[in-house]
């Protein structure tokens, strides 16, 4: 699970492993001034063992109620078709035939116990398909969700798969957006530079070029004793400009790599769906390799 900087996210109080197999991860915090939990699950592959999992006496649902009247954000690889559509085959009938296996019954019934809710499938409908992962068995599906409280599904802008994905997993990673109605003021004002730039030959020449220009403005100036707030504003301004040179460098780099981004995203979503429309193992061997992002250099 990775998060976005400036989500909001204040007083993180634990992160613990909920059970033995380190399945489940949680997280209490303070999100936008509400009391949330984040909870990243990872469910058994093997489906004789997920019913036990989603059970009511399972570790997920003691987890849950551990979690009390919070906010729950639930993300994760949860190994079951819910719905038909989550499954993509080239059996006829297959899709319903999976739908409900595995524990996905006990995860729905898990679901309502604690008023948890797909919100990618509540966006799109129950007949929209999509899938996360594409199996060495010419098979894919969506294995993997978000799962929100029913009291923060209002809050949800966006919820997607994305068709390229990293190159160490076999999944798409799916984002989920959110905007809250924040009920604190949060941050201290302080601006604050990545350390990505402290390994930038060109931004590290930018900043000696400001820092010498300030030293010689120094010299020509009425002396430290005569010109203390020469010397104070002078102070300010440079390390405003370092700021802004720094802050002109990162969005260069973020630009650069979203637009390396919707190519390989292009060519990965251009592959997903000639599979999706003739499922075969030509095809999925084809949206697997493209789907492949390479890692950011940057």
């Amino acid at each position: 699970m990775l998060l976005k900087r400036g989500c909001h996210i204040r007083e993180p109080r634990q992160q613990p492993v909920a059970n033995a197999a380190g399945r489940i991860l949680r997280v209490d915090v303070e999100l936008a001034g509400h009391p949330a939990t984040l909870l990243c699950v990872y469910a058994p592959s093997n489906a004789a063992e997920r019913p036990s999992f989603y059970s009511s006496t399972g570790p997920l649902a003691v987890c849950l109620a551990e979690v009390g009247e919070r906010l729950v954000l639930m993300g994760g690889d949860y190994n079951c078709c819910v719905e038909a559509a989550d499954y993509q085959g080239w059996r006829a009938g297959r899709g319903q035939q999976r739908a409900g296996e595995g524990g996905a019954r006990a995860l729905q019934r898990l679901m309502q116990t604690h008023g948890l809710v797909d919100v990618w499938r509540h966006r799109h409908g129950p007949v929209a398909m999509d899938v996360t992962h594409v199996s060495t068995h010419h098979t894919a599906a969506r294995l993997d969700r978000w799962l929100v409280s029913e009291q923060a599904v209002e809050w949800v802008t966006g919820v997607r798969s994305l068709a390229a994905r990293p190159v160490h997993t076999d999944h798409s990673p799916v984002t989920l957006s959110l905007t809250l109605p924040l009920r604190v003021q949060l941050g201290n004002g302080r601006p604050c530079i990545s350390s990505q730039v402290y390994d930038c030959p060109e931004l590290e020449q930018r900043v000696h070029q400001l820092l010498r220009d300030a030293v010689n403005q120094l010299g020509q100036g009425p002396g430290v004793r005569a010109g203390t707030s020469f010397c104070r504003d002078l102070w300010e301004d440079t390390k405003r400009r370092v700021q802004l040179a720094a802050e002109q460098w990162s969005r260069d780099q973020r630009a650069e790599w979203l637009q390396q981004q919707a190519v390989w995203e292009a060519n990965a979503a251009a592959a997903k769906r000639v599979f999706m429309a003739a499922p075969d193992a030509a095809t999925a061997t084809a949206a697997a390799s493209r789907a492949a992002l390479p890692p950011r250099s940057i």
